[in-house]
């Protein structure tokens, strides 16, 4: 039987990589800025 190991997830250093790598990703997060500003609050 195999141990229940979580792995670590941090989404927004993930979206800040991603935002740096690919214009595409950075055009759509940029566009739904708003929206994730007024989530995190």
């Amino acid at each position: 039987m195999s141990a229940y190991n979580p792995i670590q997830f941090d989404p927004r250093a993930y979206a800040d990589k991603a935002r740096k790598s690919d214009p595409e990703f950075r055009d759509a997060y940029d566009a739904l800025a708003d929206e994730f500003n007024a989530l995190s609050e």
